[in-house]
């Protein structure tokens, strides 16, 4: 059933394992061990030799995945209900490479749709991630080399999750705790509405403690910027999206933050990127990085962000806190328009 989810029969990219998994009937549990979704290479070099390359993957690993409360009697009625699920060791890769042409052609299906699209009655009050790690690799368009961020140490928990189309709407909620780079701790809440047709969200977060050069692994092959030093001591950011368009707000409060912007491809600067440089300094970092201890925090705003239909949820959640933090460093911030697909594609089947 994984693999159906994953593409249609026979030309799936992916392969699916599952080591050991077993039905606990009388005690209303399921535990899968040894869980793997990963790329199949010679899946992808096909499309590649046949003209469709295919410029996003992922891979996905887990060590375990318990259910409990789970209403056996009911999948037979075709429902599936149960209280609890956890997955530990999850351990979660993602590669999006803007260079392959047609690679944003297709619609991904987001979370709430695809809940909605099963045939059957859904509802999972609670799912539990834990000692989870996430890593997100992406080359711009005009770039050679992958810019990758990493958050570790991850904590997800996801409440009231359903396909309910009746009742009371009562939003789906994720709590996540992370570290941003490795090191910075994150805490966020998000507040999604599944009923709502398109993508509505409302989310809340913060991040302390970041050591600017840690985000180089990022910023030098994505954006052609390189930070020479910096510390962020808090960010603190409000977000709310409807109807696929993001609006929000970022407040930073940070020290000493140096950057320059060097060419992606020999990433040494030219003419352009030292006259890029001097503005930021000059005229955006040196008015924002605080001279005294009640320094106000920079405020970057964030407005009319679309999604791409081409990306994933946490995708477009995380280009919406990095534009802020791009925009208190470059002064101006992008307002990319979601691209349109050509001809008319098919959802993709795969959820995100």
């Amino acid at each position: 059933r994984i693999t159906a989810a994953l593409g249609p029969s026979g030309d799936s990219l992916y392969r699916v394992r599952v080591e050991s998994s077993h039905l606990g009937i009388l005690a209303g549990t399921y535990l899968a061990t040894g869980i793997e979704i990963l790329p199949d290479s010679s899946a992808f070099r096909r499309r590649r030799e046949s003209g469709h390359p295919v410029g996003d993957r992922f891979s996905f690993r887990a060590s375990s995945l318990k259910i409990s409360g789970l209403g056996v009697w009911g999948l037979l009625r075709h429902r599936f209900r149960a209280s609890s699920a956890v997955v530990d060791n999850l351990i979660v890769e993602g590669t999006l490479d803007r260079t392959v042409a047609g690679s944003n052609d297709s619609i991904r299906m987001l979370p709430h749709q695809f809940l909605r699209s099963l045939p059957v009655p859904v509802r999972l009050d609670t799912i539990l991630i834990q000692n989870a790690g996430f890593r997100y690799s992406e080359r711009a368009l005009d770039g050679v080399r992958f810019g990758t961020i990493r958050f570790t140490e991850s904590r997800i928990g996801v409440y009231h999750l359903t396909n309910a189309s009746t009742g009371p709407n009562v939003p789906v909620v994720i709590d996540v705790r992370t570290r941003l780079a490795g090191s910075a701790p994150v805490r966020a809440l998000f507040e999604y509405d599944f009923r709502a047709p398109a993508l509505t969200l409302d989310y809340h977060g913060t991040v302390a403690d970041l050591d600017a050069q840690s985000l180089n692994s990022m910023t030098v092959d994505l954006e052609g910027m390189k930070l020479l030093s910096g510390h962020l001591d808090t960010a603190w950011f409000k977000f709310r999206i409807k109807d696929d368009v993001a609006n929000g707000e970022m407040h930073m409060l940070y020290r000493n933050l140096q950057a320059k912007f060097v060419d992606k491809v020999t990433r040494k600067g030219g003419l352009s990127d030292w006259i890029k440089s001097f503005v930021a300094a000059n005229f955006q970092l040196e008015r924002n990085n605080p001279s005294r201890p009640d320094h106000p925090a920079h405020v970057a705003m964030i407005r009319g962000l679309a999604r791409d239909p081409a990306n994933q949820l946490s995708t477009y959640i995380w280009h919406t806190i990095r534009e802020g933090t791009l925009l208190t460093i470059k002064g101006a911030a992008k307002k990319p328009k979601a691209s349109k697909p050509k001809g008319k594609p098919k959802a993709s089947r795969r959820s995100h």
